[in-house]
């Protein structure tokens, strides 16, 4: 339940902030009309439906609290998702959907590292503010000044997020001299990448 309720209170200030965020952003992002609309893609099934179904719960938590309380800017919001199937391939498809023909008002992310990447280059086509949920090192390639990653992983996500862990193994006496890697649920480039940047850290230690 504390997970849950992290989640909730890290979405409340994600959308929080999008809302104020473009407010005063240029015409074309400023709200069109109530509701506020929300979208997001969320994996429903595949792989790693645990931890979406939870960050879609604490979503709806969210939502239906916030609009008890009288919504956002005084406007209900509602939330406009699709199941991404934890299929990358999906993502880009679904966001286009979520900003051409749904016409929402902001858009946030997936859960995971590998369901945010491919919603980019969408996203950044169409100038929207994007928050990134639970991912790691997504900007890095595109430097986008409109995203934003509530995730607290350090200035080099794709190794800070490990290094407190390398650092303590490597304390131990005697040194450890191998490591066993695992292979994570949703395999990409950017996830091989991202093991290859923990491996040299390793090596480096």
């Amino acid at each position: 339940m504390l997970g849950l309720n992290k989640r909730i209170l890290g979405f409340a200030g994600v959308a929080s902030f999008a809302a104020v965020s473009a407010m005063t952003m240029s015409p074309p992002q400023a709200l069109a009309a109530c509701p506020l609309k929300i979208g997001f893609s969320m994996a429903q099934t595949g792989a790693l439906a645990g931890g979406g179904k939870q960050a879609l719960v604490a979503m709806q938590l969210w939502a239906e609290k916030v609009n008890k309380e009288g919504g956002l800017l005084n406007c209900p919001v509602k939330l406009v998702y699709y199941d991404d199937q934890t299929n990358a391939k999906t993502v880009p498809g679904i966001y286009a959907k979520l900003l051409d023909i749904d016409k929402v008002d902001f858009v946030v992310s997936g859960y995971g590292t590998n369901l945010i990447a491919p919603a980019m280059p969408v996203v950044i086509q169409r100038d929207m503010v994007f928050m990134g949920l639970f991912g790691m090192n997504n900007n890095k390639k595109w430097k986008y000044d409109k995203y934003f990653q509530i995730l607290p992983s350090g200035p080099d996500p794709a190794v800070d997020f490990s290094k407190s862990w390398f650092d303590a193994v490597m304390s131990m006496k005697p040194k450890p001299k191998s490591i066993a890697c695992f292979a994570i649920a949703v395999w990409s480039p950017l996830a091989e990448a991202q093991m290859k940047s923990c491996w040299a850290l390793f090596q480096n230690c």
